[in-house]
């Protein structure tokens, strides 16, 4: 619920990026950020707020 609340914060135009890399009909990967085995990530920000929300988990 916090994160929802959060997310309606940013304005319409806000940037979103992750450190997956999704592409259409091809491979799916990601740049790990922790040195946990697997995470991933979102960041929004907008001109007033900034939203990160990453999660990590070990095998």
């Amino acid at each position: 619920m916090e994160a929802k609340s959060a997310l309606n914060d940013l304005h319409e135009d806000a940037t979103f990026l992750s450190n997956g890399h999704w592409q259409e009909g091809g491979s799916r990967s990601w740049n790990p950020l922790t040195t946990a085995t697997f995470d991933c990530g979102l960041i929004g920000f907008d001109g007033e707020h900034a939203f990160i929300f990453w999660i990590e988990e070990e095998d």
